[in-house]
């Protein structure tokens, strides 16, 4: 009785410290979207970014890109005719409210942090911070 006592008690120990874990990276569900930037609310290191579908004002080229659940990442930079490359990465949780991003596919492209500042369905704002 006294083990069992014991295992059930180490068990939610354990759980209680995943939990503690998982929200320690915890993200805002709107997150996971697929973002353009919007740089006319830029400001200073602060980026906003709109979904997909985001009626914008015409200009040239915006980069954006899309972040899923299961730690994927796809960038979309500035292709050199004003469209968008598709570059395929990883996010993985780099604390609270930031990402890690990476590109293992691609050595030679930097990698680089996202905090997020604010986040809803309308708007997301991150200071991205490169990698050294």
């Amino acid at each position: 009785m006294r083990n069992a006592f014991l295992a059930v008690f180490l068990a939610a120990s354990g759980l209680a410290l995943l939990a503690a874990e998982e929200e320690k990276g915890k993200l805002p569900l709107e997150v996971f979207n697929s973002w353009i930037n919007s740089r006319e609310e830029d400001e200073g290191a602060i980026q906003a970014y709109r979904p997909k579908g985001f009626k914008f004002p015409p200009s040239r080229g915006r980069a954006g890109f899309e972040i899923e659940k299961g730690g994927e990442f796809i960038d979309h930079p500035i292709a050199p005719a004003d469209g968008n490359e598709t570059v395929p990465g990883k996010w993985e949780s780099a604390g609270e409210g930031k990402i890690a991003v990476t590109f293992p596919k691609d050595p030679n492209r930097m990698p680089f942090t996202l905090e997020i500042v604010s986040c809803d369905s309308k708007v997301l704002r991150v200071k991205r911070t490169e990698a050294k």
